[in-house]
Order: C-alpha cells, then sequence, then structure tokens
C-alpha cells in the first residue's frame, strides 16, 4: 500500500497526522501489510516505509515543497509496486498517483482532505473558486474510489459532479483525548478564568476573511 501527496512538512498539520497515525496503526494491528509513504523533501531519502523526493519549496509555503514532474513522481510511486494507492491532494502527487495505478496495474484511491475551491476563494477571490473547482473536479472524478473526511467535503464533491465518495469520519486519538483526564478546575486556573466561567472550545483550522477599512 502506498500513500503519496505534497501535504507533508516539517510543521504541516492534519494530513501529516492522519498518515502517520495509519502507519502507526498498520504496524500494529496489520503487519502483513507494508506501507509506503511517497512524500516530498529537501533531497532524495529511502529507509523502509519513507520515500522522500526532492521538491522546490514553496515561497512563504512554511516548509511545504511542490512536487514539478509528474511523470517523475509517477515513475518513483510505481517503482514501489504497489498493489493499492491512495492520493492525498489533487496536486502533482494526486496526477502522479493516477498514471502509476496505470502502470502498476491497480486501484487508486483519492482522499479529498479539503475543499481547495473555497481555499481559492479564500485566498485569491471569488473570481478562483470555478476554475479551481473545474480542475478538482476532473481530477477526482478519475480516481476508483473518493474517500470524504465528512458529509461537508462529500457534498461539496457531490455538487462538483464527483461520484462513488465514502464518508470517512477521522478518529480521535483516544489515548490523549480522555474524559477522565480533564480537569476544568485546573484549566480555568491556567486561564485566569472563575469557576462559572463558560469554555468554548473549537479543533479545526479557523477560516478568517480580512476586510480593508477606509
Amino acid at each position: 500500500m502506498v500513500d503519496t501527496t505534497m501535504l507533508y512538512a516539517p510543521r504541516s498539520g492534519g494530513v501529516k497526522r492522519y498518515l502517520l497515525a495509519k502507519k502507526a496503526w498498520l504496524e500494529a494491528n496489520r503487519p502483513e501489510i507494508a506501507h509506503t509513504l511517497v512524500v516530498p523533501g529537501a533531497r532524495y531519502h529511502s529507509r523502509p516505509g519513507l520515500l522522500t523526493l526532492q521538491a522546490p519549496k514553496l515561497p512563504f509555503g512554511d516548509g511545504y515543497r511542490w512536487p514539478t514532474s509528474i511523470k517523475r513522481w509517477s515513475a518513483w510511486v510505481a517503482a514501489t509496486h504497489p498493489h493499492l494507492i491512495e492520493a492525498g491532494d489533487p496536486y502533482t502527487p494526486g496526477q502522479a498517483a493516477l498514471e502509476a495505478g496505470q502502470r502498476a496495474g491497480c486501484p487508486v484511491i483519492g482522499f479529498c482532505h479539503s475543499d481547495p475551491a473555497a481555499l481559492a476563494a479564500l485566498h485569491f477571490g471569488e473570481w478562483a473558486k470555478k476554475p479551481v473547482e473545474k480542475r478538482w473536479s476532473k481530477l477526482f472524478c478519475q480516481f476508483d474510489r473518493v474517500v470524504s473526511p465528512s458529509r461537508y467535503i462529500a457534498r461539496r464533491l457531490e455538487e462538483a459532479r464527483v461520484s462513488n465518495i465514502v464518508v470517512q469520519p477521522l478518529g480521535v486519538e483516544v489515548d490523549t483525548f480522555r474524559p477522565e483526564r480533564a480537569d476544568r478546575a485546573d484549566l480555568l486556573k491556567q486561564l485566569g478564568l472563575k469557576s462559572d466561567a463558560r469554555l468554548l472550545v473549537f479543533a479545526g483550522r479557523p477560516r478568517v476573511r480580512r476586510t480593508s477599512t477606509s
């Protein structure tokens, strides 16, 4: 089994965490399955379970790297002799995964972790939403199966005319997040709040629109 994505950097978040948790689970519970990550890095590096391919840094990209060659990336993924490929983005590795699947003769799954059309609109304006959504739809329609982590993303995929979608919510790290580990009194003390204060907790990525004032 091969997972490939460009959303894997020293300080990256959700996708990298998901992949590492998946790898740890497979090693503990399905040791008969060989699992390899194919991700970008500063230079080529190979060790059991991890293949890093050289890719240039994105300007202002907080450590993320953008692979430039679909053909080269595809060749490396195919060289792992996969029986199943999962692509974690719609960019170069996602396109390369489809080519590698054809070379290896194996199914390719596309995991849609986010809504790139909404992100494009957020950062560049509404004009960017439609072309990104069109490209997004064209790519994800080619996967043998598309996995969505939420009903919202599944609905956005359906709006983009992508089918064959499976909703697979991501889990919770129960060794860390356990009700019996909660200490409300200590938390309130750390925050300098009164004992009857109401706490609102948000887990996720905030979406903040910048507005200009005159």
